[in-house]
């Protein structure tokens, strides 16, 4: 760890290496740490002032099951608050999740507990996460382009997504155009398939 402070203004930079993996498990949820690890390595930057705000950026972060593995790692962009965490913005935050990966962009608003999310990224071992958290792992992968948009609630969300699956029995390939999930319900307003030797579109929920 190496940092620095000042008092006028009050600021810091702060740089924080861990070379060697500690176990978070305690400070995740439970099923994060069972299904994705516990253990954590990398490096952050913390720097800000009171008048400007505060960022973490520079950090290359990764969670694994054991001291050296690596299930997820984030990297790249920042998280940034100015209004004393009320409300972080999250700038082009890389996730890789084994073969899957995805870009973060949008906001987390704690003070009215609100979401304005942005998800970019490609899936091809979806099916493998959806067994990790005992979710129903009809689809195999979700192809690059795949656009996951999740705004409203923290406990009860709209999520839109916009993506290509595969590996979907006696359909294989499955685009949804429009579809959006809404109290646990997926509504799928357009979607279309080549599946079954000719072009099948249509909507359900």
């Amino acid at each position: 760890v190496s940092a620095t402070f000042g008092l006028k203004p009050m600021n810091a930079n702060a740089q924080i290496e861990i070379a060697k993996a500690i176990e978070v498990g305690r400070f995740l949820p439970g099923r994060i740490a069972q299904n994705v690890g516990k253990f954590l390595k990398g490096r952050l930057r913390a720097r800000g002032d009171v008048e400007e705000g505060f960022a973490l950026e520079d950090f290359d972060l990764s969670l694994g099951a054991t001291p050296t593995d690596t299930a997820i790692r984030l990297h790249k962009g920042r998280l940034f608050t100015d209004d004393d965490f009320d409300t972080i913005h999250i700038e082009k935050v890389y996730v890789n999740a084994r073969q899957s990966n995805a870009i973060f962009d949008g906001k987390v608003d704690l003070l009215h507990q609100d979401l304005d999310l942005r998800i970019e990224g490609n899936f091809p071992d979806l099916d493998v996460w959806l067994k990790k958290f005992e979710l129903p792992a009809f689809v195999q992968s979700a192809g690059g382009g795949s656009v996951i948009i999740i705004k409203g609630p923290i406990n009860k969300p709209l999520i839109n997504i916009t993506t290509s699956l595969a590996g979907i029995p006696c359909i294989d390939t499955l685009r949804l155009v429009d579809s959006q999930i809404a109290d646990g319900v997926l509504d799928i307003r357009r979607m279309t398939s080549a599946g079954l030797g000719g072009e099948l579109s249509g909507s359900g929920r």
